[in-house]
C-alpha cells in the first residue's frame, strides 16, 4: 500500500533501492484520482484535440456538457476547428474539486463513446493560472527550472508511448520537432528578466506566457531578435496580478485518457507549487542553466530544416537525445517538487513509460543511477 503522506528521497536512493521502488512503480497502474495534492489558489484548463467525429457531433456533446450543468457561468466547455484535427474542445477553469475531475473525466468518456480518437498530428495543450507567480524573480525561477527540466518534460509528455507524435518528428516537406524552448530564446528572456528595472513596465504588460511550443510553425515564443521589450506580447502580469493570468504549455501528445492529462496537469502544477514556496534548488538550477546556455545548438537554423536533407538528420541526433533517459534529474526533479511518494509514482511512471515492462527494462534503467 502507497501512503499520501509518505515522501521516500529518490535521490538518496542506492542503485538496488531504486530498482526495487521502480519494480513498484512498474506494477502500480496509473489510476484517475478524485482530487490531486494542489492548494486552493491552483487553476488549470486542458485544450482536447480530436479526430474520429465531425465537427457538428463535437458541437453536440460540448452542448450537452453546458446545458446540463451550470456550474461554470461564463466559463464553460468551448469548442473551435483545428488545423491539424477534427476539433479542439477548451475546457473552462478547473480547480482541484472533485466535481471539476468528475466533469472532466465525464467529457473524455462520452468523447471516446462517441467515436472520438486520437492520432499522430493530435496534441493535448494545458493552461496553468500564473497569478501567485507575482514578482519576476519568480518568473525568472520558473522558466529557468522549465528550461532546466526539459528533456524530462518532454518525454513524460509524450504520455503512454516512448516518443513523440509523428507530427513532430523531422521529415523533409512536413512538420518538424522543436524542443520546448531553445537556449537562445531562454537566454535572452530570462537575462532580460534578470538585469530588467523592475519598477519599469513594459516587459510584464500581457496576461500570458506561451511558451514550451513543439513546432516552430506555431508561435515561436522567445524570438527576440530585434526585439522592442516595451511592446512584449508573452509575458506574465506582475503589477496587478490577475486569476485569468496563465501559461500554456503545448508539449503533450494528444490523449483522451483522463489519467493522463491528470498526471500531465500534476507535473506542471506542483513545479510551479514548488516555486512559489520556495522548494525549488536554486543553486542546482541556476548551475545548470548555466550550462545549458552553452550548449552550441544553432535552432534558429532549423527552421530551414524542410528543405535541406541534412539539417533533418542532425535535428533526428538532437531529438534522440531528448528520447533518453535520464535518470538522476529526473529523481532530482520527482523530489523538489513533490511531497509525497504517489505523486512520485505516478510521475516516474510516465516519464520512464513503466506500463507492466519487461523486469530487465526497469533493472537497465535502475543502472543508470550515478553512484
Amino acid at each position: 500500500m502507497i501512503s499520501k503522506n509518505n515522501n521516500i528521497i529518490l535521490s538518496d536512493l542506492s542503485m538496488e533501492q531504486l530498482e526495487l521502488f521502480l519494480k513498484r512503480v512498474n506494477v502500480t497502474p496509473l489510476k484517475f484520482r478524485k482530487s490531486l495534492d494542489l492548494p486552493e489558489y491552483i487553476s488549470f484548463g486542458n485544450e482536447i484535440e480530436i479526430n474520429g467525429i465531425d465537427f457538428n457531433t463535437a458541437e453536440i456533446i460540448v452542448g450537452l456538457f453546458n446545458d446540463v450543468h451550470d456550474l461554470y457561468d461564463k466559463d464553460r466547455f468551448n469548442l473551435h476547428e483545428e488545423e491539424t484535427a477534427a476539433a479542439e474542445i477548451v475546457t473552462p477553469i478547473l480547480t482541484n474539486q472533485p466535481w471539476d475531475w468528475v466533469h472532466l473525466a465525464e467529457m473524455f468518456a462520452t468523447l471516446k463513446d462517441t467515436g472520438a480518437t486520437i492520432a499522430g498530428n493530435t496534441s493535448s495543450h494545458l493552461h496553468i493560472g500564473t497569478h501567485r507567480i507575482n514578482t519576476p524573480q519568480k518568473l525568472s525561477l520558473l522558466l529557468k527550472t522549465l528550461v532546466v527540466f526539459e528533456p524530462i518534460i518532454f518525454k513524460f509528455g509524450y504520455g503512454i508511448t516512448n516518443e513523440p507524435r509523428d507530427f513532430l518528428t523531422a521529415k523533409e516537406n512536413f512538420s518538424i520537432f522543436s524542443p520546448m524552448m531553445t537556449p537562445k530564446r531562454v537566454r535572452n528572456f530570462t537575462d532580460a528578466l534578470d538585469s530588467y528595472n523592475y519598477n519599469s513596465q513594459g516587459i510584464m504588460r500581457s496576461k500570458f506566457i506561451d511558451f514550451l511550443a513543439p513546432d516552430l510553425r506555431f508561435r515561436p515564443v522567445f524570438n527576440f531578435k530585434d526585439f522592442d521589450f516595451s511592446k512584449l506580447h508573452y509575458g506574465i502580469t506582475m503589477e496587478n496580478p490577475q486569476d485569468d493570468d496563465h501559461f500554456e504549455v503545448r508539449c503533450f501528445n494528444g490523449t483522451l485518457q483522463p489519467e493522463i492529462v491528470q498526471n500531465n496537469i500534476n507535473l506542471i502544477t506542483h513545479i510551479m507549487i514548488a516555486v512559489i514556496e520556495g522548494r525549488i534548488d536554486e543553486e542546482y538550477v541556476l548551475a545548470e542553466y548555466e550550462k545549458y546556455k552553452k550548449k552550441r545548438y544553432n535552432f534558429d537554423v532549423f527552421c530551414a530544416i524542410l528543405h535541406d536533407t541534412a539539417k533533418i538528420d542532425q535535428y533526428n541526433r538532437l531529438l534522440d537525445g531528448y528520447n533518453k533517459v535520464k535518470i538522476d534529474k529526473a529523481l532530482k526533479l520527482a523530489d523538489m517538487i513533490f511531497t509525497n511518494e504517489l505523486d512520485k509514482i505516478y510521475f516516474l511512471k510516465q516519464y520512464l513509460k513503466l506500463f507492466d515492462v519487461d523486469n530487465e527494462i526497469v533493472c537497465g534503467i535502475a543502472k543508470k543511477k550515478k553512484l
